[in-house]
């Protein structure tokens, strides 16, 4: 791979992990407590809220898999390119590629299958048939599912999602930091200047 790749790679690997993690990091700092403040005492409100947090959703599913793909391709290829020169910048790559994919599936399919698919329920019945999304059936169906969904508040449930997705935007960013570390590392090894200096000159 030229130098040119490299940078290539390193700016995609870097860039789709910052994304996801401050697309992530965003959501629950800045976008849900915002519908949150807004009074859910009626009916239609409630399907209002809940209207919103499922487009939300549906977009962050549609951003989080193709950046997880870019990442974990990227650092990957450059977890192969570095092992000749660095066992350290090599085992780095690695653990950035593997980070945001594990990440999501971790955080999706295990700690929060229940309440997503209890969201999309609520959701579901307040607001109607969705995008159709293969995000919106995660756990349609299930118990579990069923009993999240009748025991707490759509403002409990979004609340409860928005904690939870900010720890995925800061192990998001630990991906991210361990991929930029390594760059910088594997540029010096190169002796070519690094992705976050080379581009501005």
């Amino acid at each position: 791979m030229s130098i040119n790749g490299v940078r290539v790679a390193q700016l995609v690997g870097i860039t789709a992990a910052t994304g996801f993690a401050g697309f992530n990091y965003a959501c629950s700092y800045a976008v849900i407590p915002t519908i949150l403040f807004e009074s859910s005492d009626t009916p239609d409100e409630e399907r209002q809220l809940i209207s919103r947090w499922r487009k939300i959703y549906n977009i962050g599913y549609r951003i989080s898999g193709p950046a997880a793909v870019m990442s974990c391709l990227s650092f990957g290829s450059l977890a192969y390119l570095s092992a000749p020169y660095s066992t350290s910048i090599r085992n780095k790559y690695i653990a950035a590629a593997v980070l945001l994919p594990s990440v999501i599936l971790v955080h999706t399919f295990v700690h929060m299958r229940w309440l997503l698919g209890a969201l999309n329920l609520r959701a579901e019945r307040l607001a109607g048939p969705g995008e159709g999304t293969r995000a919106e059936r995660l756990a349609k169906g299930e118990a579990r599912t069923s009993a999240i969904e009748a025991s707490m508040t759509t403002k409990e449930m979004i609340h409860m999602w928005s904690k939870y997705n900010i720890w995925r935007s800061f192990t998001g960013l630990v991906g991210a930091l361990l991929g930029t570390w390594a760059s910088i590392e594997l540029s010096e090894a190169l002796g070519a200047d690094s992705v976050l200096f080379g581009l501005v000159r």
